[in-house]
């Protein structure tokens, strides 16, 4: 690992934790040891533990104070109900979205498409996965609603690691899910609010079948 020297250190090592959480280097259940990283880092266990509390409020750890603290697991009732969310905030996103709709926007989004697109046709899940993010990002930029972005933003963590496995497991089938995202261009381009609201809400809930189709086959320790 790097070895960080920063006045918000805490935030730095965060940031690697979550990286690492997402990226499926610290798996769910996974029981994470405050000197390990601190030695690994060449900090204090006080900074790491300070990151650690960063990292429970967004929900990809907990800790027990008898046991420790461990890479949130997160159940197939939990993965249902985040995707149900998700479909709700992101139809409200594109609505508001298109509200405030501009000239600068539109070429931002669809550059990050045509990104997203090149990525599908590499099988590249790893800048696939960051374009859909940079999308909703643009979008959240646009509404310019600090509620809306940090309720999105506050299920980002998880929702990136529950994403970040599923298009690994299917990076080889990137191609067939670009259809939505060229939908949602062409809808975006014609300012068909209706059609955009509909597509946003079938690929999420198409996401959701996804990733609870690969837990229910993933191996359990």
């Amino acid at each position: 690992m790097t070895v960080l020297k920063s006045k918000n250190l805490a935030y730095e090592i965060a940031d690697l934790l979550r990286e690492k959480i997402i990226h499926g280097e610290l798996q769910p259940g996974q029981r994470i040891l405050e000197a390990k990283i601190a030695k690994e880092l060449s900090v204090s266990q006080s900074s790491v533990r300070e990151a650690l509390r960063i990292l429970e409020q967004s929900g990809l750890v907990e800790t027990n104070q008898r046991r420790g603290t461990f890479v949130t697991e997160l159940s197939n009732n939990d993965i249902e109900i985040m995707y149900d969310i998700v479909t709700d905030l992101y139809a409200l996103l594109i609505i508001k979205a298109m509200e405030h709709r501009s000239t600068e926007n539109v070429a931002r989004i669809i550059d990050v498409l045509k990104r997203l697109e090149t990525s599908a046709e590499k099988s590249d899940f790893d800048n696939y996965h960051k374009s859909i993010f940079e999308f909703a990002y643009i979008a959240l930029e646009a509404v310019q609603s600090p509620v809306l972005t940090k309720i999105i933003s506050d299920l980002w963590p998880n929702k990136q690691r529950v994403e970040y496995m599923t298009l690994r497991a299917r990076k080889n089938e990137l191609k067939s899910n670009v259809k939505y995202f060229k939908l949602l261009e062409k809808y975006m381009l014609e300012a068909n609010l209706e059609k955009l609201v509909k597509t946003i809400r079938e690929y999420t809930q198409n996401e959701k079948k996804f990733a609870l189709s690969i837990l229910s086959t993933a191996p359990r320790d």
